[in-house]
């Protein structure tokens, strides 16, 4: 397929409806040569084309963040031709500063193999069918009973119910089991779970947790609660904290990763449907792993 209609075939795919996006503020404030380096039209959108290195596509990827991780995965299928589909438009230190911008070399890759790069970010967030809260919602052993909206109507975050309480211990557990965690971030306020707040992502927002307490959530569960790896994260995220604390939700954090890889990887089930692509998620090994050993170091 060529590049230019399936990229229109995205861009109604992701785009249903246009939200506000602060994830391109972002990108420009930490990758100072954005302008020079990404398509331009994508700096004025929220989603869409961001390097244009091919013409014929064969072969469509998806990950959750443009990471060096996906050198390895390039190399090992001799990947050309193709089109990489991202969530986010900048890698991410889980154990470090957070956002970083693409590296040289990544891009110095993709131009070699024609691989071009798409982005999408709030609109992947929005998606009835793959949104990364609603596939982390969907690996819980709960019902789903409702959805999470800002004032714009921009999805966020879905509530789940168990039949039964949890106590806890037991919730701390079976999301150890869940996500293969070793360890995890936790507030423990209570010991009574029936109702969750579920939030993929930098969960580290005020506002979302608010809604929670008002939407009658118990528990929040998230990617980020405490992070202070960026100027950013150390300007805001002890407000969070302090709003955390006070008020009487559990709140446990898996990381900013591993909470939202199922909406990539059910992406890549929905795309190789719609494209009649070959389609695969990649995953960013180096990074899961270092999160499966030492996500419990950044209590």
């Amino acid at each position: 397929m060529q590049l230019s209609p399936l990229v229109e075939q995205l861009d109604t795919f992701f785009t249903y409806k246009r939200y506000p996006d602060f994830i391109v503020d972002i990108l420009q404030a930490v990758d100072a040569n954005a302008a020079q380096r990404f398509v331009p039209q994508y700096l004025h959108k929220t989603s869409g084309l961001m390097l244009d290195f091919s013409t014929d596509i064969a072969t469509l990827y998806c990950a959750a963040f443009p990471s060096d991780d996906l050198l390895e995965h390039l190399a090992a299928e001799e990947a050309r031709d193709a089109l990489l589909i991202v969530k986010h438009p900048l890698d991410w230190q889980e154990l470090g500063v957070g956002f970083t911008p693409i590296s040289d070399r990544l891009i110095a890759a993709l131009r070699e193999r024609r691989i071009s790069l798409y982005c999408a970010h709030a609109a992947h967030d929005n998606h009835p069918a793959c949104a990364p809260s609603l596939e982390l919602a969907r690996a819980l052993p709960f019902s789903i009973s409702a959805s999470m909206a800002d004032a714009h109507g921009r999805a966020f975050g879905y509530v789940v119910e168990s039949d039964q309480p949890l106590c806890f211990a037991e919730f701390r557990t079976l999301v150890a089991a869940t996500f293969q965690l070793g360890g995890m971030q936790t507030r423990h306020a209570h010991d009574s779970i029936r109702r969750i707040a579920v939030i993929a992502g930098g969960g580290d927002n005020i506002a979302w947790l608010q809604q929670a307490h008002i939407q009658g959530c118990d528990t929040y569960l998230t990617g980020i609660l405490h992070f202070q790896g960026s100027e950013y994260a150390q300007q805001h995220n002890p407000a969070f904290i302090a709003q955390l604390q006070a008020s009487p939700l559990n709140a446990v954090g898996i990381s900013h990763y591993l909470s939202e890889i199922r909406g990539s990887i059910k992406l890549a089930q929905l795309l190789n449907a719609i494209t009649n692509l070959p389609t695969a998620f990649l995953e960013e090994r180096c990074k899961a792993q270092h999160i499966y050993t030492h996500w419990e170091h950044t209590l």
